[in-house]
C-alpha cells in the first residue's frame, strides 16, 4: 500500500495534487482507519477490507486501462435482460447459503440454552449442526462446553450420561473427519470426557492434540491438570513445568505449576513461584492465583490454609458482590480457628450484600455457639 504511495509523492507532488478534494480525503481517511484499527487487532477481516479498498484506490489512479477492455462494448440489451437478472440470483443464492443457514443454527443455540429438559438441549444442537452453516466448529464446541457440567453432574442418570457423551462425541468426531489437524477439536474433546469422568479417554485425546500442537501451553496445561486427576504427579510437575518453561510471562502456567509442586511436596519451589511480593493486587499473576481451581483444590487438599486465605482475600477484592467468595473467606478463618474474623468477613457481608442478612445472621449465629463451647 504504502510503496505506490510514496512512489507517487516522489514523482512530484505536484501530480499529487491531481487528486480531487474528495479522492485526497478519502485516501487519508481509509489511511488513518486502516493504521488505528491494526493498532489494536490485524489480519482480521476488517483489515483485509480496509487493505483491499486502499489498494483499489491506489490502482485506479496510476494503472493503465487494458486495451481490450476499454474497446469491448457491451450490449445494454444483453446487460439489462440477461446478465443483471443473473447477477441478482446469483448475488441472492449467496446471501442465502451463507446467511440464512448461520442465523437459523443460531436461533437454535439460543433455544438449546433455553431448553429446560435435556432430551430438548441435545435436539437443538444437533438441529443447529444438521443446518450446515459455517459455524460447525462453533457449534460443536458450544455444544461440548454446555453439556460439560450436565454430564459431570452425579445424579444423571446412567443411561443419558451414555446418550449424552455419544451425542457430543459424534459431533467431534465428525470435526475431526472435517479438520484432523487441528489440535483444538482434540481439547475441546479431552475437556468434554473429563468432566464425564472418562479419563483414560480424555488422557488418549490430549496426548493427539499434543502431536499437532507440541508447544501449545494451554493444551499443556491440561494435560498436568489430567495427571493431577489420575494420580501421576511426578509427570504433572514435569508436564506443567515444560509449560511454564515455554514462557515464563504465562500466568496460569505458573500458577499450576506450583500447585503440581505443591501436590508432589515439592513445597519450596513451590512457594517461591507465589511469593506474595509477586502475586500483587491488580497484577496479572494475582488475578491468575485467584480464578485458578487447581491451586485451590491442592491448596485445600494439602490443607494449606494460608495460601487459601489470600486466595480468597484476592477473590473478594476481585468481586465483591459474590456471596460464595465471602462465605468462603469466612470458612477459611473458620478453619484456622479465627472466629472473630470469620465473624467479621459475615457481618461485612451483610452490610455490603442485604440480600445476604438472613443466611448471615445464621452463619454467625451458629459460629458464635461454636465460640461459647
Amino acid at each position: 500500500v504504502f510503496k505506490p504511495l510514496w512512489n507517487r509523492i516522489r514523482t512530484g507532488v505536484s501530480n499529487v495534487t491531481t487528486f480531487k478534494v474528495e479522492e485526497q480525503a478519502l485516501i487519508l481517511g481509509l489511511l488513518a482507519g486502516y493504521m488505528f484499527h491494526n493498532l489494536f487487532v490485524f489480519d482480521n477481516l476488517a483489515s483485509w477490507i480496509f487493505y483491499a479498498v486502499v489498494l483499489a484506490l491506489i490502482h485506479q489512479r496510476v494503472s493503465r486501462p487494458v486495451a481490450f477492455v476499454e474497446n469491448y462494448q457491451i450490449n445494454n440489451d444483453i446487460l439489462e435482460r440477461i446478465v443483471v437478472p443473473a447477477m441478482v440470483v446469483i448475488a441472492s443464492a449467496a446471501i442465502y447459503f451463507v446467511n440464512v443457514p448461520s442465523i437459523r443454527a443460531a436461533g437454535d443455540i439460543i433455544d438449546a440454552y433455553r431448553a429446560q429438559t435435556l432430551d430438548g438441549k441435545i435436539a437443538k444442537f444437533e438441529t443447529a449442526l444438521s443446518r450446515g452453516s459455517f459455524a460447525d466448529q462453533e457449534i460443536s464446541e458450544q455444544f461440548a462446553q454446555a453439556m460439560g457440567p450436565v454430564v459431570s453432574n452425579p445424579a444423571l442418570a446412567a443411561d443419558k450420561k451414555l446418550e449424552l457423551i455419544g451425542s457430543v462425541s459424534a459431533a467431534l468426531e465428525k470435526l475431526k473427519n472435517e479438520k484432523p489437524g487441528d489440535a483444538r477439536v482434540y481439547l475441546v474433546h479431552s475437556n468434554f470426557y473429563r468432566m464425564a469422568g472418562e479419563q483414560s479417554l480424555a488422557l488418549a485425546e490430549l496426548n493427539r492434540s499434543l502431536e499437532l500442537a507440541p508447544q501449545k501451553s494451554d493444551i499443556l496445561e491440561e494435560q498436568g491438570l489430567m495427571y493431577v486427576i489420575i494420580g501421576d504427579k511426578v509427570a504433572a510437575v514435569e508436564v506443567l513445568r515444560h509449560a511454564y518453561e515455554l514462557d515464563k510471562r504465562n500466568n496460569i502456567a505458573r500458577v499450576r505449576f506450583a500447585a503440581a509442586l505443591l501436590n508432589n511436596g515439592q513445597t519450596e519451589e513451590a512457594d517461591a513461584l507465589l511469593d506474595p511480593a509477586e502475586t500483587i493486587p491488580g497484577s496479572d499473576l494475582w488475578y491468575a492465583f485467584a480464578s485458578d481451581s487447581m491451586i485451590i483444590s491442592i491448596a485445600h487438599q494439602e490443607k494449606r490454609q494460608d495460601l487459601l486465605l489470600r486466595i480468597m482475600i484476592a477473590r473478594k477484592e476481585i468481586e465483591p458482590t459474590r456471596i460464595d467468595y465471602r462465605t468462603n473467606l469466612a470458612a477459611v478463618y473458620y478453619e484456622m480457628g479465627e472466629l472473630d474474623k470469620a465473624i467479621a468477613v459475615l457481618e461485612e457481608a451483610i452490610r455490603d450484600i442485604p440480600t445476604f442478612k438472613s443466611e448471615g445472621q445464621t452463619l454467625i449465629k451458629k459460629i458464635k455457639s461454636e465460640q461459647q463451647r
